[in-house]
């Protein structure tokens, strides 16, 4: 059994994106909300909070705490940070894979591979390339062995 972890290249991206948000929103409160102190400074206030409490401590714990295991036999997920969850199903269940790689993010960990099944489906989200294609030729190669 294989254990794969998110890339760390898009935990950081992630957060860059949520400090950027965060400054374009406190940004423009300010300039708008010029004439409305008091709901300005609490707007700004709670944008930067928020902001600073996902970037430095919600997304790393999540990061932290995702994983994804690959067998023969198995596929399974952990995740979560306020709510664990623990995702698993059967390689010999999978009735088809797709795997998703958006240009120019596919080099940052912006990775997925959906897995359905009859009635559900399980998601390894923010992969590496090299993982990702890793996990998709191991249950490429363990679909065309139970198919022989």
């Amino acid at each position: 059994m294989k254990v794969y972890r998110a890339d760390n290249n898009c935990m950081i991206f992630i957060k860059i994106i949520i400090i950027l948000v965060m400054l374009g929103v406190d940004i423009v409160s300010y300039i708008y909300l010029q004439s409305y102190k008091l709901i300005m400074y609490i707007l700004m206030g709670s944008i930067t909070v928020l902001g600073i409490f996902f970037a430095s401590i919600y997304v790393p714990l999540y990061f932290k705490r995702i994983s994804f295991k690959v067998s023969k036999d198995i596929l399974s997920k952990k995740s979560g940070f306020f709510i664990k969850t623990n995702q698993t199903m059967k390689v010999s269940s999978v009735q088809y894979v797709t795997s998703i790689y958006i240009p120019l993010f596919r080099y940052i960990g912006f990775n997925f591979i959906i897995f359905n099944a009859l009635g559900g489906h399980l998601i390894f989200s923010f992969l590496s390339k090299q993982d990702s294609s890793e996990i998709l030729e191991l249950i490429d190669n363990q679909i065309n062995e139970g198919g022989s």
